[in-house]
């Protein structure tokens, strides 16, 4: 079977909205963080085939969700900033050392 007849075979049916929306969570959840667009597509295009196979549907869709939770805090302004919580756990762990 070529890949053309495969990648055929993968988009026929009826049409599923549960893995394009968890290709596009995962991209946009993924852009929020900072990650360049083109990782972004790759990974909402494995997320895509991952969930249209049902290769674990029901832990990508859950992942999904915490990605969209934490998206939105990042999304929000609520997270603080790379230096500080990088100066924050250098002072924890200095506190820690003998």
């Amino acid at each position: 079977m070529s890949f053309f007849e495969e990648l055929e075979e993968l988009l026929r049916g009826p049409l599923d909205l549960v893995p394009v929306v968890n290709a596009a969570v995962y991209s946009l959840g993924f852009s929020i963080f900072g990650v360049p667009a083109w990782k972004c597509a790759v990974v909402g295009v494995i997320a895509f085939a991952a969930s249209k196979i049902h290769y674990g549907r029901r832990a990508l869709s859950r992942l999904g969700v915490l990605i969209m939770i934490a998206s939105t805090f990042v999304w929000a302004g609520l997270t603080p900033d790379i230096q500080e919580l990088a100066r924050t756990a250098r002072a924890v762990v200095a506190e820690f050392r003998p």
